[in-house]
């Protein structure tokens, strides 16, 4: 599966992993500020760090009960590159 592009499409991609065969709806999203680790510098080795934060609320109906969660992620891309080769690592988190 190809990386989902922001953390926002991660979460959504991840809901339903969470609560399958319930009909979610998300009601808020948002990205969350941060900074950006350092990147990479040593030798001959240099990289980039980007990575952002975000947060999905959503609600769904269990049993005649409604229930709201929120999901918290962070999207994490390194990309290095050592004398001609080139490296690209995504991660998604909840």
């Amino acid at each position: 599966m190809p990386p989902p592009g922001s953390v926002l499409k991660g979460l959504k991609k991840i809901i339903p992993l969470v609560r399958p065969g319930i009909k979610v709806r998300i009601i808020e999203e948002k990205m969350i500020p941060g900074i950006d680790p350092p990147g990479i510098n040593q030798g001959s080795i240099q990289g980039d760090v980007h990575s952002e934060r975000g947060m999905i609320k959503a609600e769904y109906e269990k049993k005649g009960q409604t229930f709201e969660e929120e999901y918290y992620g962070q999207y994490l891309v390194n990309t290095v590159v050592s004398r001609g080769l080139y490296f690209q690592s995504v991660s998604v988190g909840i």
